[in-house]
């Protein structure tokens, strides 16, 4: 008589709390998932992809790579967003905390003026109505017509062919409420 011995192997991991169990087919099954999203854009729990951060419902990303304001808009709009608008208090002191953090001294913002003392975002080409202009500013004329944000959270015109790090921000994905903590 001949026996007939099946030998299942199964890995068990941790999730959630409980103990669960893949047999070699499911393991396999993952595995090729895995080496599939190598490359991909993974989010994390809070709805923006790694290396950036959340801000009430927007994703944040401060590149360290100097652009013109132009190259820097082209970046973001590669990625699926825009050069940051700001539009309060909270916001402005939220995104000067990331230059800080990051030691960046001034950063592209996506705002132009197209006409004298005009300003608009290139997001949804509205006009500008909250303002952090620096002392003295703006004073460019017809030089300085991109806006920049400084480390101390104030606003300057700025000539668009300057290379400066910059922001970029998009919609979070997945349009969860932020977690707490996270605002």
């Amino acid at each position: 008589m001949i026996a007939l011995v099946v030998v299942l192997v199964a890995t068990c991991v941790e999730v959630g709390g409980h103990n669960v169990c893949l047999e070699n087919q499911e393991k396999s099954h993952l595995n090729h998932m895995r080496n599939q999203l190598k490359g991909k854009h993974v989010l994390g729990n809070d709805g923006c992809r790694k290396d950036w951060d959340r801000f009430r419902d927007h994703c944040y990303f401060v590149s360290k790579h100097k652009k013109s304001w132009f190259e820097a808009e082209r970046y973001c709009r590669s990625e699926g967003s825009f050069l940051v608008n700001i539009n309060d208090d909270n916001e402005n002191n939220w995104v000067m905390s990331k230059l800080k953090e990051a030691k960046i001294n001034s950063a592209w913002l996506g705002a132009t003026e197209c006409d004298s003392d005009k300003w608009i975002w290139v997001f949804d080409f509205a006009p500008v109505k909250y303002f952090k202009w620096d002392s003295n500013e703006p004073n460019g004329g017809t030089v300085e017509n991109c806006l920049e944000m400084y480390s101390k959270g104030v606003w300057n015109d700025r000539p668009c062919k300057t290379t400066l790090d910059f922001v970029c921000k998009k919609h979070v994905i997945n349009g969860c409420p932020p977690k707490k903590g996270k605002q």
